[in-house]
């Protein structure tokens, strides 16, 4: 009976340490995805040309609001992106050092 007590709790321990790391993995995907996204979108913005005439100008507003419309239908996932950094960090999992480490590296990391 002791045995099976003993490998019991080395079952939960297993168990703890891949849901750490699973989460840390998860977190981590979410922040590069979001981060690659972000990078992606500030090349967009930084294309702009002078507005010379109405038409380029209309052009440059559309583009504008379409970039707006698309960070706005992104903010949920930065939303998610801090709640998983904050749990992280609430639950004192071990990746809370290097989340902590890297969210004050990296600024803009999970803010939108």
């Amino acid at each position: 009976m002791q045995a099976w007590k003993e490998l019991l709790v080395a079952c939960e321990g297993s168990r703890v340490q891949v849901t750490t790391v699973t989460d840390k993995i998860q977190f981590f995907a979410v922040v590069r995805e979001l981060s690659m996204w972000m990078d992606g979108i500030m090349g967009q913005i930084g294309l702009t040309d002078d507005a010379r005439d109405l038409s380029v100008l209309d052009g440059m507003m559309s583009q504008h609001q379409n970039l707006k419309s698309k960070i706005d239908n992104k903010s949920k996932n930065f939303v998610h992106c801090v709640e998983m950094g904050k749990m992280l960090l609430a639950a004192r999992n071990p990746a809370a050092e290097e989340v902590h480490t890297n969210s004050n590296t990296e600024p803009s990391m999970c803010t939108p």
